[in-house]
């Protein structure tokens, strides 16, 4: 009909001829994405010859649907990867068909052609999507957050010009009082406390550069990888990253995770060490992991309970997700906020990247069979620690080499696929392969504990000459060491193994020397960058900028209505635009949602944590 129609000369036709997508070159070397124009067909209208000029609105036939067909390899009886060779055609087509009219003549074509080879699947988008009842709540708690976010604020900043005190001096009373609650959800006191550059007298200055820092890396890496979905040239540009060296520091941003890993056990271990030394070894555990609780879960909840249900609500498009980013939230959400998303049903996980947290947390539930025999025997705390270290590096390498996994996230070639299918699920994520720069963290806290006055500490010139270049030849082995790898010389199963063994464990070393360097003394120029004050009110908002910088990009991403052909220079500028808009938004939810939480905790158990 819609030929006919078109050789008739119906607008309405040409319309829907012209919207759909059409074939184009690297169909079988790359994920072919032939998206058409998605806007251009949901305008397209077909009335009814009876129906009058000034009502053609109510008086169509039908409009255009815009709908995804996709075809594929049948594994079985093809050598060639399904997630390799895969070809997505944008269709126009009119919306009294639905997504099985569209798999139905697919079938009848393929089987008249006697191909028996390609799969195929086809979906199709609605014009609107329906809010259900869960988003409607969802924006409901949000209108009253938001009504008592005002109150507060208004509240607290007429009594700021009060004689009596305000509500921000009576956080240093004893008690609990209606105002000091108000106060806490205040975006008065709470902007002022979160914009300062002052920093606590026993904090570890050049941390706050480290986090900031590594939080960018994770930016980085990110806007190449999430970004790749709408590519055009996404199998050359990858090639380009691979096989030139300045742009290692891109494949292997992996590692900034590792730098939070050394980072937190750094600071459970000389926190935990101070407050059991304060109170003569005694501490609260109950304390001890319902602080870690309401730290991290509360902004956690609120980002999850956000994004879920609205994220299919803010966007459209031929590659946008109308079922949401991650439909698989509805059935799994509870395994993530109980912190076993590394371990439960890893490939249906929701908001996947933070496995991470689920490690961090295991990590601070058993760091205390670490610190407390350091507290007590320092020897026998440090074999503990050794033997789980060790213990790591042995089960990460016989995973590696009975999985055959590659020591690179990206494979050693475009066309490596052996074992990248367990790279994520049996190795990336799991926390027995991840908990190394962890250990090496709770040491060097444990090391910066015992050496009290850490910025007079006196090191001969010769022994920190020698740790820099120790740390900088781990830090560049580590970086560059798979560079070889991407030029036509991959390393072989069993030294595979060890790098992924090894180098998780290595970048936590080098890390480690940095940050013992900059506290006593012997950092230089490296110290006065990580230690610059401006600094801590990035690093304050950095847990929640990194619960939504996957939202953000999927957002910009998915909504993007052609594949674009992409420049490193052009990812450079994106790469800017996503730290500025992230940190931006991330302050906003940490006012909102994270500071809130931090004060209230503070009022609650204020003289237990004293004590």
């Amino acid at each position: 009909m819609v030929t006919e129609s078109a050789r008739e000369g119906d607008m309405w036709a040409l319309e829907i001829l012209e919207s759909t997508g059409k074939i184009s070159s690297s169909a079988l070397t790359s994920t072919a994405t032939l998206m058409g124009s998605f806007d251009e067909c949901l305008s397209v209208t077909s009335h009814s010859d009876t129906a009058k000029t000034d009502d053609l609105d109510n008086n169509h036939v039908f409009r255009g649907q815009y709908c995804t067909l996709i075809l594929f390899p049948d594994n079985k009886a093809t050598k060639w990867n399904t997630e390799q060779v895969r070809v997505s055609v944008g269709l126009c087509v009119p919306d009294t068909c639905a997504s099985s009219d569209i798999s139905n003549l697919v079938s009848q074509e393929l089987s008249s052609l006697n191909n028996s080879l390609l799969n195929h699947d086809a979906r199709c988008q609605t014009r609107e999507v329906e809010w259900d009842t869960f988003a409607i709540v969802v924006v409901v708690i949000i209108g009253l957050i938001a009504l008592l976010i005002t109150m507060a604020t208004v509240y607290d900043t007429l009594g700021s010009h009060r004689p009596t005190p305000t509500f921000r001096d009576h956080e240093s009373t004893a008690g609990c009082t209606w105002g000091q609650i108000m106060a806490a959800f205040s975006i008065y006191s709470n902007c002022s406390k979160l914009l300062s550059t002052e920093r606590a007298p026993e904090s570890i200055h050049c941390l706050c550069g480290i986090r900031v820092l590594s939080m960018c890396w994770v930016f980085l890496g990110h806007t190449y990888f999430f970004g790749a979905v709408s590519m055009e040239n996404v199998v050359s540009l990858f090639d380009e990253i691979e096989s030139k060296w300045p742009y290692q520091i891109i494949v292997q941003a992996t590692h900034a995770v590792d730098s939070f890993f050394v980072l937190s056990g750094l600071l459970v271990s000389f926190h935990l060490l101070k407050a059991m030394k304060d109170n003569s070894g005694k501490i609260n555990w109950l304390l001890y992991y319902l602080h870690r609780i309401v730290r991290l879960s509360p902004v956690y909840i609120a980002v999850m309970m956000t994004y879920v249900p609205l994220f299919k609500h803010i966007g459209s498009g031929p590659l946008w997700p109308q079922g949401g980013l991650e439909p698989q939230c509805k059935e799994n959400w509870w395994i993530s906020l109980l912190y076993l998303n590394n371990l439960l049903r890893v490939d249906r996980a929701c908001m996947g990247w933070t496995w991470y947290l689920a490690n961090d947390m295991q990590f601070y539930i058993i760091s205390p069979l670490i610190v407390v025999p350091l507290f007590y025997f320092g020897f026998a705390g440090s074999v503990v620690s050794f033997v789980l270290l060790l213990a790591s590096v042995i089960t990460t390498g016989i995973i590696s080499s009975a999985n055959h996994i590659s020591p690179s996230i990206l494979g050693q070639s475009l066309d490596d696929t052996t074992g990248q299918v367990h790279y994520m699920s049996d190795y990336y994520i799991k926390p027995y392969c991840r908990i190394g720069p962890y250990i090496i963290g709770v040491l060097l806290g444990y090391i910066l504990h015992k050496g009290g006055d850490r910025t007079k500490s006196h090191i001969h010139w010769l022994w920190y000459t020698l740790g820099w270049a120790v740390a900088t030849a781990f830090g560049v082995s580590v970086i560059y060491g798979l560079y070889g790898t991407f030029n036509g010389y991959p390393l072989g199963n069993d030294v595979s193994a060890v790098y992924n063994a090894l180098h998780s464990t290595c970048w936590g070393l080098a890390l480690s020397w940095v940050v013992y360097a900059c506290t006593t003394g012997h950092g230089g120029f490296v110290n006065t960058l990580l230690s610059w004050r401006g600094w801590v009110p990035l690093g304050r908002v950095t847990y929640c900028a990194f619960l939504i910088h996957p939202i953000v990009m999927a957002t910009y991403y998915l909504q993007r209505r052609r594949l674009v052909y992409t420049t490193n220079l052009e990812m450079v500028f994106l790469f800017a635009s996503f730290t500025t808009v992230v940190y931006s938004i991330a302050f906003a939810v940490t006012l909102v949602f994270e500071s809130p939480m931090m004060r209230l905790e503070k009022l609650i158990f204020k003289k237990r944590i004293n004590n």
